[in-house]
């Protein structure tokens, strides 16, 4: 039964569904279980708590603590008091300037007065600056026998009433809030138990963290509401072996699950045919993939592969969200298989135009029809609604539609006439269905977030002593193996660009975080008569083959240099090489693993390799302290003395992983 506050829900659930329903798992094993009741108790407690320390209703409580079932009790603290929680990435790396962290302080910037919730070890060891006014708070202060339940004061809230804000995940420039309330996230959890038929008998299983939207309204709110059995994994558990999640579904007879494209790549890629079939997933009714471009190529390979443990291609669920509508905008039908299109690339590239082919084309996954309470339509450049099969911008508008942001002029631009937001994605209705195609010119999708590639320009013009309009950064999911990959276009009229493009490459990549496919020097950056870049039109004449005389990979990009012959560095740079799947003497010993095109889930892949073939005790701390292949190898050697290598590392050995969307890791 669904009511009209999330307070009330909570209520209803704690006091209608006994027994456990909510199980932690950490390295593989139980490391918390608790009833709905539990929950309340430890959120009123909690509140009291905060209470004490003038946490007041409408005022802003930022969670930064590692331990999930604590973030759900802070979270369920604040919303039981009429205070706004935000659940933000743990920060590992609290030394160095890295992602997560500037993210953190950036969120803090734009929310004045906040209580910062941090972990004792944080609050004992690092001496931060917050911005403004923020107060941080020791959670180690807080002691469940001294709150007592009775102290809280539980404040009752409205339909329309902010009861969270979700942030979205800028690096490059400052986070935008996203104030949700009662009623846009009830009425979204409500479309999402329709559709899916979510009953108390369902048990859902998530590794996805609980400042993503999948995580904690997906996977812990919708459960919630129905009364289902909860089980959650650790991000980064499911990062160093996947087959964590495996194994859950397995014991826990999961009957829902899901998570990004990436996450279906990394499972194929871990797990080979012989050993998938000695795991058992018939219990999965439904997988929801979703968060990302959804690649057809990675969903069909994940189905073949895991086939022989029972997963039912009925199970996959493709769908399609965004943080501005809560959480779900399109789902496909559930029990059915998922449906393929193949596209005429030249109709899609030329005239915006989904038309079907059946020979070599374009493929997409349909990700269904908008949820009950949304409206949805499809508009060309002027803002008029085009035919099915006409691609254009994606616009909705409904009660799960956010419509206030933090700060508040970051959704000046958002809405179109008529109170329609913009999603900035490009997509086609095709016999009912949406096929998302693509991404507005100004956006670029990269690790689980929209990067204004306007940001990243301005930032790499100002690295290199560049005028401004003289790089143009675009993004393309690449439909072939679903990943998305960056091209970069620098203005130069030297004969000789090679200098600057590798100058371009190394900034652009560290800038945004993800690895840049091409560097493209051309004589001038296309603009319009208003001097607006046009990226698209750049992009469109690149994926024409127009500039393939003259576009630089990545790998032409690095200098050409011979790895050092010193015993340590040498191994450590054949490990890099094998990792980013580059040659050995494409890797820069002095240019950072991230530059290189390295992620998160590959840094600790590099962490785990070196334990593994120098049997050293390297931990965690390696990846705070280290950025490229020579600080690894001198971190090293200061520590454990010199490693000589009689072999080089076999590529042979190793499977590589996909990108991870929210684990933060230090700064390699």
């Amino acid at each position: 039964m669904l009511h009209k506050t999330l307070t009330d829900q909570l209520f209803w659930t704690a006091a209608n569904h006994f027994g456990t329903k909510l199980e932690f798992f950490g390295r593989g094993q139980i490391v918390r279980s608790a009833s709905y009741r539990d929950l309340l108790d430890g959120a009123r407690s909690t509140l009291a708590w905060l209470q004490t320390l003038g946490a007041v209703p409408g005022s802003f409580v930022v969670v930064q603590t590692a331990n999930e079932y604590r973030q759900i009790e802070l979270f369920w603290a604040a919303v039981l008091g009429g205070i706004v929680p935000i659940i933000t990435p743990h920060v590992t790396n609290w030394k160095n300037e890295s992602e997560v962290k500037k993210r953190l302080l950036n969120v803090c910037n734009l929310l004045p007065r906040s209580l910062v919730i941090v972990d004792r070890q944080m609050f004992l060891t690092h001496s931060v600056k917050f911005p403004g006014d923020c107060r941080i708070i020791d959670d180690g202060d807080y002691c469940d026998d001294k709150y007592r339940t009775d102290d809280a004061n539980i404040v009752s809230t409205t339909s329309k009433d902010v009861v969270f804000v979700q942030f979205s995940s800028g690096s490059t420039r400052s986070p935008v809030g996203i104030q949700l309330s009662n009623e846009n996230l009830l009425s979204n959890i409500a479309d999402i138990i329709h559709l899916l038929r979510i009953t108390a008998d369902d048990t859902t299983l998530s590794w996805m963290p609980l400042s993503h939207d999948m995580g904690l309204i997906g996977f812990h709110l919708v459960p919630l509401a129905a009364g289902s059995r909860q089980v959650k994994l650790e991000a980064s558990d499911f990062v160093r072996d996947p087959r964590s999640w495996l194994r859950a579904v397995q014991t826990s007879r999961a009957t829902l699950s899901g998570g990004p494209n990436f996450s279906l790549r990394h499972l194929t890629d871990k797990v080979g045919p012989d050993e998938a079939a000695d795991f058992d997933l018939s219990s999965m009714r439904c997988f929801l993939n979703g968060a990302e471009p959804i690649s057809a190529r990675v969903l069909n390979d994940f189905l073949i592969r895991f086939q022989a443990a029972g997963f039912r291609k009925e199970a996959m669920l493709p769908c399609y969200g965004m943080a501005e509508a809560c959480l779900g905008v399109s789902f496909a039908p559930l029990d059915a298989a998922p449906k393929v299109h193949r596209f005429d690339r030249q109709a899609m590239l030329e005239r915006n135009l989904a038309v079907s082919t059946q020979g070599s084309g374009i493929e997409f996954v349909d990700v269904g029809a908008p949820t009950p309470s949304l409206k949805m339509r499809i508009v060309g450049e002027n803002g008029e609604s085009v035919a099915n099969g006409k691609i254009g911008e994606i616009e909705i508008s409904g009660v799960n539609v956010a419509t206030a942001f933090i700060p508040y002029e970051a959704g000046a631009d958002r809405f179109s006439e008529g109170g329609w937001l913009r999603t900035g994605d490009l997509g086609a209705y095709i016999d009912g269905g949406l096929i998302i195609v693509g991404r507005r010119k100004d956006l670029i999708f990269v690790n689980g977030r929209n990067v204004i590639a306007h940001d990243v320009e301005e930032a790499t013009c100002r690295r290199l002593a560049l005028s401004v309009g003289s790089v143009a950064v675009c993004g393309f999911s690449d439909p072939v193996d679903g990943l998305e990959k960056i091209v970069a276009f620098v203005a130069t009229r030297s004969k000789n660009s090679q200098a600057l493009c590798q100058s371009a490459h190394e900034a652009v990549a560290e800038i945004i975080g993800h690895r840049v496919a091409w560097v493209v020097p051309v004589a001038r950056i296309l603009k319009t008569t208003s001097g607006k870049l046009m990226r698209f039109a750049m992009l469109r004449d690149f994926l024409h083959g127009k500039f393939d005389d003259v576009k630089l990979g990545a790998a032409r990009t690095s200098p050409v240099l011979q790895p050092s012959i010193d015993s340590t560095l040498a191994p450590i740079v054949e490990l890099f090489a094998v990792l980013l799947e580059q040659p050995a003497d494409a890797i820069d010993p002095d240019v950072s693993f991230i530059a290189l095109g390295g992620t998160s889930v590959k840094a600790i892949e590099l962490l785990l390799r070196l334990q593994e073939i120098t049997n050293l005790p390297l931990d965690q701390e390696m990846l705070v302290e280290c950025r490229t292949a020579r600080e690894v190898a001198t971190y090293i050697e200061a520590r454990h003395g010199s490693y000589d290598a009689n072999r080089q590392f076999d590529d042979n050995t190793h499977q590589t992983g996909p990108k991870c969307r929210d684990y933060e890791t230090g700064t390699l």
